[in-house]
């Protein structure tokens, strides 16, 4: 069985602080784009994008490890799933 530590982020210096901003900031890159071509489907009246429309379209785009990004792609199609 593998054990979960929880860490909290309070009292980091700045550096670490300043690197999980920016992979905040990438990650929300990415949700917006995604977002953006969900938009544009649905306005020309086209199929929503899928999983892999989805990370065809981000590939190699960001400054983020691939799962990272495909993390982000699924929460996407989640989200929309259950909205």
């Amino acid at each position: 069985m593998k054990r979960v530590r929880i860490l909290s982020l309070k009292g980091l210096s700045c550096r670490p602080q300043a690197i999980i901003h920016a992979g905040q900031q990438e990650a929300a890159r990415v949700w917006t784009v995604c977002r953006d071509l969900h938009q544009t489907a649905r306005q020309d009246h086209k199929p929503w994008p899928n999983r892999d429309a989805l990370q065809k379209a981000t590939k190699g785009r960001f400054a983020l490890h691939s799962q990272s990004v495909q993390m982000v792609t699924h929460a996407f199609l989640a989200n929309g799933d259950t909205a």
